[in-house]
């Protein structure tokens, strides 16, 4: 489906419609030039979607993340260098929705490297094979491209018990991940949303391919029990879950919103979107929502959406994602202890979960490296019969990034003193900072 720039106007989203040359074409009522936006292409421009619920002190600490990975690159050799390359680039993808730096890579000298190495680390059971069948097609991004392949070749060796996986790089490019399975079962559930899958590779993968314009299939028998998942090119489609409903019924969709829905035109709607539509007509001219759907009535039915997520929940799909790829990190101090801490930092925030404890002989034991590797000074002692000690690696990155120094309150709880006026981090606010003193726990 096309959006006319009639169309763009109704879109229940704050959205705007922009031409190759980066000229506004038409936006919502609801657009006021946000900065933080997701772009999807359009075939003839890009859509702007804003995005909500995003803290400026959380996507500083994500981009520090993302900029410690980069930093540490240029240290690295050989494989190490390639799998924190892969991972730097999934990480970004994931937060900015879209492809970091794109560029173009001859598909044996960048992106079969980059394959083999994440294959290698991530499911090394797997015998693969890698075959040109392009003609020599460039593949943009090869190393966000790679990692999204990566799991479509983990999917087929931990759901399907595939050991043998050939991919082929076909013109377009299209990349084809084949194996022989002779199950019934060739189904790949996933959502461009982490709050409706379970897994986030696949996820990954679909985000990639949004990104780019191009398009992720699900396994599917190819003939003589070869069954094959693809990630290409092709033309580019806009990858915007949106439909247009007449009288409960779909009348257009784009192809993402039948991936998303199973809702393709011609589809009654289910309970679910006939509440968003419910939720538009309670609203005339404004914007309505039910679960994950926005939604809008017009004259002639109704438009709905599922819009980008909202800014937790993008950081939280990074932190699983981190887990996920843990496999490629691989970075040199002082950098590793930067991105163990501010991994950790993200997952207590994102996930609200509490700052983790460890025992006192990994305390005694990791906190004298940690320190090391940032240049802080080592803490003094914090008491005697202490069992639960404050995170070796953050405590050392809070002192370098915040100053001040480590105490223990009176109800035995561990804190950093800041000092008034000493850091701009957004740190502090976010793990909950009160008279001047950060609590850690312990």
């Amino acid at each position: 489906m096309r959006l006319s720039p009639a169309d763009v106007v109704q879109l229940p989203l704050a959205a705007a419609l922009f031409d190759r040359d980066g000229v506004l074409v038409a936006h919502t009522p609801e657009w006021n030039g946000a900065r933080a936006a997701v772009s999807y292409v359009t075939g003839g421009g890009t859509l702007r979607v804003a995005t909500e619920g995003a803290d400026a002190g959380i996507d500083e600490l994500c981009s520090d993340l993302v900029a410690q990975l980069r930093a540490a690159t240029p240290g690295l050799l050989g494989g190490d260098r390639l799998a924190v390359e892969m991972l730097t680039a999934g990480l970004a993808l994931v937060l900015a929705r879209a492809v970091p730096e794109p560029g173009a890579g001859d598909t044996h000298s960048r992106f079969a490297t980059y394959l083999e190495e994440g294959v290698r680390r991530s499911v090394a059971e797997v015998r693969l094979a890698v075959v040109d069948e392009s003609r020599e097609a460039r593949v943009p991004a090869p190393a966000a491209v790679a990692l999204a392949t990566v799991q479509l070749v983990r999917n087929a060796a931990v759901h399907r018990q595939a050991r043998d996986v050939r991919v082929c790089v076909q013109p377009g490019p299209t990349i084809s991940v084949e194996w022989k399975d002779a199950s019934a079962r060739h189904s790949m559930p996933t959502s461009r949303r982490s709050d409706r899958r379970e897994r986030w590779g696949a996820g990954y993968a679909r985000l990639l391919a949004d990104a780019l314009g191009w398009v992720v299939t699900a396994p599917a028998s190819s003939g003589d029990g070869v069954v094959a998942s693809t990630i290409g090119g092709g033309v580019p489609r806009l990858s915007l879950p949106v439909a247009h409903v007449v009288h409960g019924v779909v009348q257009r969709a784009t192809r993402a919103w039948d991936e998303e829905t199973a809702l393709p035109p011609g589809s009654p709607l289910d309970a679910q979107t006939t509440l968003a539509v419910s939720a538009a007509g309670e609203r005339p001219g404004e914007i309505g929502t039910f679960d994950v759907f926005k939604s809008r009535a017009v004259s002639d039915g109704a438009w709905l959406a599922i819009p980008p997520e909202a800014g937790l929940l993008r950081v939280q799909d990074m932190v699983r994602g981190l887990a996920h790829e843990n496999a490629l990190l691989a970075a040199p101090e002082p950098f590793a202890t930067r991105i163990r801490a501010i991994a950790m930092l993200l997952t207590t925030i994102a996930l609200r979960e509490p700052l983790p404890l460890v025992s006192p002989a990994t305390w005694a034991r990791d906190l004298p490296a940690a320190c090391t590797a940032l240049r802080v000074p080592l803490p003094g002692d914090l008491g005697a019969n202490r069992l639960r000690f404050p995170e070796p690696s953050i405590v050392a990155y809070l002192l370098e990034t915040l100053g001040g120094t480590l105490q223990e309150r009176a109800d035995g709880i561990v804190c950093i003193a800041v000092r008034p006026n000493g850091s701009a981090s957004p740190i502090p606010r976010l793990l909950g900072a009160a008279d001047g003193l950060l609590p850690l726990g312990g």
